[in-house]
């Protein structure tokens, strides 16, 4: 009797990696309706420093280190949704809609 090839962990996250995109992508809403913009004073916007407009990001904070005026959501590889739309999903915040123009210190570049 012949013993089915064992998969290796390597394979396993090969694998996880190649099908997370299509995740992603499945998962984001053709409609916003229902769907609420995230508020600033949100424990979680808090937390992650989450600000509506990018000029609005305190430079001085510890969480804005790597803030420069041109990263907004529209330019972070998180952002989902269709581009030129303001408010989008984000899956930092799940069932929140983020401005385009905003950012957060989970920015990271496309």
């Amino acid at each position: 009797m012949n013993q089915p090839a064992a998969i290796t962990r390597r394979q396993l996250l090969l694998a996880a990696t190649a099908l997370a995109p299509a995740a992603a992508v499945a998962a984001t809403p053709a409609d916003y309706a229902g769907i609420q913009r995230l508020n600033q004073d949100d424990p979680v916007a808090r937390s992650l420093l989450y600000r509506e407009d990018t000029r609005q990001v305190p430079s001085e904070h510890p969480l804005a280190g790597n803030h420069k005026p041109q990263n907004k959501c529209a330019n972070c590889v998180q952002l989902r949704g269709n581009a030129g739309d303001t408010w989008r999903p984000c899956p930092v915040f799940p069932g929140r809609l983020v401005n385009a123009g905003g950012w957060c210190s989970v920015w990271a570049s496309s």
